[in-house]
């Protein structure tokens, strides 16, 4: 995932899934990041931490 984010945003692990602050919003990657969540069949949530946009994800109860 930080090689799709790049330097557009940080991402740390959470949940067994992602913590994914967005910085630079007109170079996210949207499109590619929310396909490979929901690909992976993650849950995934977006809210603002702190001001900063930010994009939570983890696998989906079996």
């Amino acid at each position: 995932m930080a090689d799709i984010v790049g330097g557009s945003g940080h991402v740390a692990g959470e949940y067994g899934g992602y913590e994914i602050m967005i910085g630079d919003r007109d170079k996210f990657p949207w499109k590619k990041v929310f396909e490979t969540l929901l690909g992976c069949s993650f849950d995934v949530w977006v809210e603002l931490r702190e001001g900063t946009m930010t994009i939570l994800s983890k696998p989906k109860p079996v």
